[in-house]
């Protein structure tokens, strides 16, 4: 079984109060686990044009400790409890799986570039579909 060192977490569709809480939560547990989190910009639209951020430094979690606040902590309170996508959606609906589409060859070849070893993606229905459709 290979161990798992990077995971990449997107949203998708449209904003709620679930959306960065969840976001929140993937870093957090992330952060916990010593796992590197990636996040992509616009959902999958953007993962597949490279727009990846590292969430660690985007939300200044290694940053060193102020006297007073841990600011990269008081970033990930701000992002749970603020309603919306921070990291931007989409509505760009995967085709249906072919390993020979330009699209999925698209995919592997960001996830191997990334070195991407988990997928998470936020969001409802068509993001659950965009899941299956990566799995």
């Amino acid at each position: 079984m290979r161990k798992i060192k990077t995971i990449l977490v997107g949203q998708s569709g449209g904003p709620t109060a679930a959306i960065n809480a969840s976001l929140a939560g993937v870093i957090r547990a992330g952060r916990t686990h010593g796992l590197r989190v990636l996040g992509m910009q616009n959902g999958i639209q953007g993962f597949l044009d490279g727009r990846i951020v590292d969430l660690s430094r985007a939300l200044e979690l290694d940053a060193p400790a102020s006297v007073d606040i841990d600011g990269g902590e008081q970033n990930l309170l701000l992002l749970r409890k603020t309603p919306s996508s921070w990291l931007g959606s989409c509505r760009f609906k995967l085709p249906e799986p072919d390993k020979d589409s330009p699209v999925y060859q698209r995919i592997t070849e960001r996830i191997g570039e990334f070195g991407i070893d988990a997928i998470l993606y936020i969001g409802g229905n068509d993001s659950m579909d965009t899941t299956d459709k990566l799995s």
